[in-house]
C-alpha cells in the first residue's frame, strides 16, 4: 500500500513538471512563431534563424538526393 502511494506521488510530481515544461514550450512557440504572424510584426531573430537552418537542411538533402539519383 505504501509503495503505491509513493509511486502515485512520484507520478504526480513528474506530471506537474511535464505540464510546466509543455507550458514553457507553448509560450516560446507563441512568442517567437505565432504572435508575429497574428500581429503581422514580421520576422524576429529566432524564427529567422529557424528558417535559415531549415532551408539549408532542405538544400543539402536535395543535393544529396540528386547525387544519389545520378543527377
Amino acid at each position: 500500500m505504501t509503495n503505491g502511494i509513493v509511486l502515485g506521488i512520484a507520478i504526480l510530481k513528474m506530471s506537474e513538471k511535464m505540464s510546466s515544461l509543455i507550458n514553457e514550450i507553448s509560450q516560446f512557440i507563441n512568442t517567437y512563431y505565432l504572435d508575429p504572424i497574428r500581429t503581422d510584426s514580421g520576422y524576429n531573430p529566432v524564427n529567422t534563424f529557424t528558417w535559415a537552418i531549415s532551408t539549408g537542411d532542405l538544400h543539402i538533402r536535395s543535393l544529396q538526393a540528386s547525387r544519389k539519383a545520378g543527377g
